[in-house]
């Protein structure tokens, strides 16, 4: 029977699936920002795709960082019922959970860009570069959130 895997790692096989979705954005916006000129509609669609990639990316990092918001609040819930508020381990507890939830808010939170119905213009090219940007910030923000989680031992 194989072993479980620590909530420690499973956040950060989590996160890697959301740092894949950062490295997708960070090529996309390199790829558009290297260029010069009045972008193309393939240029346009390829940047929706990739945003679409790591989106998904993005989407399963959080279901992940879902579940163990869900553990750790059972966890905290529990001992709020046994009346151990007052337990330094219950405030390493809630202190995960803040940072679980903080991360979890913060991806929800981001708004990925529809690139696919820009207008061909001049500006266009910078317009979605500002847009990948914003939903890279929030995305590295969550990340940063995420990795603030200290999971306490059992005992």
């Amino acid at each position: 029977m194989a072993r479980r895997m620590s909530r420690a790692k499973r956040l950060d096989a989590f996160l890697n699936d959301a740092r894949e979705g950062q490295s997708i954005l960070e090529t996309i916006l390199g790829e558009i920002s290297g260029t010069e000129g009045v972008i193309t509609r393939e240029e346009i669609d390829h940047a929706q795709e990739e945003i679409n990639k790591a989106e998904n990316h993005v989407e399963m990092a959080k279901s992940g960082i879902e579940e163990l918001q869900e553990e750790i609040g059972s966890w905290k819930e529990n001992m709020e019922g046994a009346n151990m508020e007052h337990l330094p381990k219950y405030e390493e507890v809630s202190e995960c959970y803040d940072a679980l939830e903080a991360a979890q808010e913060t991806l929800d939170g981001i708004d990925w860009p529809d690139v696919s119905h820009v207008t061909i213009t001049e500006d266009a090219r910078e317009e979605i570069e500002a847009v990948i940007q914003d939903a890279l910030d929030a995305l590295e923000n969550g990340i940063d959130e995420a990795e603030q989680a200290s999971f306490p031992s059992m005992y």
